[in-house]
Parts: structure tokens; sequence; C-alpha cells
């Protein structure tokens, strides 16, 4: 998980959403682009979210469709299916083998060519 990004809203580049992304280091191949939350703040001071589609915009089809960002704005960028299950492997897999499972097949590989 990368940590945060806060901006002030006074960037001119990152005015968008898709600039906002880019500029956290873009999204990652377990990003869900179908669901990307915008949590924003109305006139009471209230927070609202709504779901936004950027996959077209990540694949230049269509960039109209890129959401322009306020001051204070909150842009998340959740994992998609595939992204959890790695990363439940990796959690409970990976980390509770006692041995390091591509250390393992390297050394069984060299005991092989020996």
């Amino acid at each position: 998980m990368r940590p945060p990004l806060f901006f002030s809203g006074r960037e001119p580049i990152l005015s968008r959403a898709r600039l906002a992304i880019t500029a956290a280091s873009g999204f990652t191949d377990y990003a869900r682009r179908d669901q990307v939350v915008l949590i924003r703040r109305d006139a009471e001071g209230g927070a609202f979210g709504r779901a936004i589609d950027l996959r077209p915009v990540a694949n230049g089809e269509d960039t109209t469709l890129d959401v322009m960002l306020h001051p204070y704005d909150i842009v998340h960028v959740p994992r998609s299916a595939i992204g959890n299950v790695t990363m439940w492997v990796n959690q409970y897999v990976r980390e509770m083998l006692p041995v390091n499972p591509s250390s393992a097949a390297s050394a069984a590989t060299a005991a092989a060519i020996r």
C-alpha cells in the first residue's frame, strides 16, 4: 500500500483526478479503475462520496470523463478482487512459510545443476 499524498489544492497541474493519481505514482496493476472514489465536502462541511469510472480516461479513450478536483477533495483507488487475493496470499501463505519460496526454488535449482 502506498502512503497517501496531500496537496493544497493550489497545484494547477493536479486539477483532475487522473492527474492526481498519476502524481501519486499512477494506477497499480491491482487498481479498481472502474470504482475510484471521490470524497468531497458540501457547503455545510459534510462529506459525501461517489464512485467514478476512470477506465476510459486511463485508456485515453475519453478524457472528458475525468473529474475536476476541488480543494480538499480525496481520491481513493481501491484494490481489485485479484489484488485482495494477492494480498491475502502474501500475508497468510508466504509469510507463514518457514522458507522463502523463491530462495528455496533457487537452492533446489542450484542443487540440481551440481
